[in-house]
């Protein structure tokens, strides 16, 4: 388990015209913050750029550095993955931005750091589309030739906005080789004061009437670790980053499904969370967490 995903997903990416509404995405400069620690271990301010937790009873750790532009803007991460064998992973997911800010690529190693020796490419472009002028990016796609042309991979995700413009569905499809582009997954986002409090998953193969997953999501009322708007949608971040609060509880519902997730954080001076316990159960601690700010 890799403890930040704190929504627990798999996320494909697939291309194919999706009618949003125009939306200018929240201001991502992140301001600084001055003073000492609260009652945890960590560093004051607000702008992210250490991300550690460490599993109890096991190896399984991740560690995530972050990067950001003059204007404080999100340019990259690398993430250190160790599971429960002591083998660790490490990868990286750089940003590229227009003059204007917007992200209009995407690259990573993750699938070559992943899966060394499988004839994966050294990097993965995603290309980013943005519709008309519109600031808000309607869907993400990658194609991958892992065989001269005789075996392409190609992956993509569409999103749907309200009115508000914020996210409410998330459809993902794949294809390999010649065939059509098919439904991979459907996610649906229900949002109140600024957080993601329902997520409902989709199987692609059912009629899609009724989910096979739900979250319900509860939240503290202090400032997030990693606020990042809809841009929390790009690939490789988590949507959980699109809230604004921290999450504190969260359980799924459904077939077969029934799990319950706590959080528990201590606060630095600017009210963000420094350190922190996720219980997969109550009262068993899963992971220590901890968060360096600047």
């Amino acid at each position: 388990m890799r403890s930040h995903y704190w929504l627990l997903l798999a996320a494909g990416f697939a291309a194919f015209s999706s009618c949003q509404k125009s939306y200018n995405p929240p201001d991502l400069v992140i301001s600084g913050g001055t003073g000492s620690g609260g009652t945890g271990s960590g560093s004051t301010g607000s702008k992210l750029v250490k991300y550690e937790s460490k599993g109890v009873n096991t190896s399984e750790s991740t560690t995530i550095t972050y990067q950001y532009d003059a204007s404080g803007r999100l340019t990259r991460y690398d993430e250190t993955y160790v599971d429960s064998s002591n083998v660790a992973t490490s990868f990286y997911f750089k940003y590229n931005r227009d003059a204007s800010g917007k992200v209009t690529q995407v690259v990573t190693n993750e699938l070559a750091a992943s899966a060394p020796g499988q004839g994966y490419p050294d990097t993965v472009v995603y290309n980013i589309h943005y519709p008309g002028s519109s600031s808000n990016f309607d869907y993400a796609r990658y194609s991958m030739d892992l065989g001269g042309g005789a075996l392409v991979f190609r992956d993509s995700s569409v999103f749907v906005y309200n009115g508000a413009g914020e996210v409410t569905d998330k459809y993902s499809y794949f294809g390999a080789g010649p065939t059509p582009l098919n439904l991979s997954g459907h996610y649906q986002y229900t949002y109140s004061n600024g957080n993601i409090t329902i997520l409902k998953i989709f199987d692609p193969s059912s009629s899609q009437s009724t989910p096979y997953g739900t979250f319900n999501f509860q939240y503290d009322d202090k400032p997030a670790s990693l606020y990042l708007g809809n841009e929390s949608y790009l690939p490789g971040l988590d949507e959980g980053f699109s809230s604004k609060n921290n999450p504190v509880k969260y359980t799924i519902t459904g077939s077969g499904l029934n799990e319950s997730v706590s959080y528990s954080y201590q606060y630095n001076t600017d009210q963000r969370p420094v350190t922190g316990i996720i219980y997969l159960v109550p009262g068993k601690v899963a992971y220590n967490v901890k968060y360096t700010y600047q």
